[in-house]
This record gives structure tokens, C-alpha cells and sequence, in this order.
């Protein structure tokens, strides 16, 4: 993924600054797009995701 594509995305789903860039935690920031990857279904950051987390985590 984009680093600022999802900062995009997180603040277009109305995430606060803090959890984007600012001095949020890494867990905080990472709940935080949690919370705004279903809202990029059908945008190739969805799918990105789902790599990721097959690839690092061996989820599916």
C-alpha cells in the first residue's frame, strides 16, 4: 500500500490527523485502518490489504 494513498483514505473516512501522520501509536494507527478498509472495497488499496496480511500474518 501507498503510504499517503491510505492516509487518503483514512482521511476520507473522517480518521483524525493523529492516527494518519501524527503521534498516534502504531497500534492505534493500525486500528485505525482497520476501521476504514471495508470502505475501500473495490480499490486496489482492499486488495493490497488482504496481500499484506496473507503475506506477514498468513491470513486469508
Amino acid at each position: 500500500m501507498g503510504i499517503t494513498t491510505g492516509w487518503r483514505a483514512m482521511r476520507t473516512n473522517g480518521v483524525d490527523e493523529k492516527y494518519c501522520t501524527g503521534d498516534g501509536s502504531d497500534y492505534e494507527k493500525f486500528q485505525k485502518w482497520a476501521e476504514t478498509v471495508p470502505y475501500t472495497l473495490r480499490n486496489p488499496l482492499y486488495h493490497w490489504t488482504h496481500l499484506e496480511l496473507q503475506r506477514y500474518f498468513g491470513r486469508k
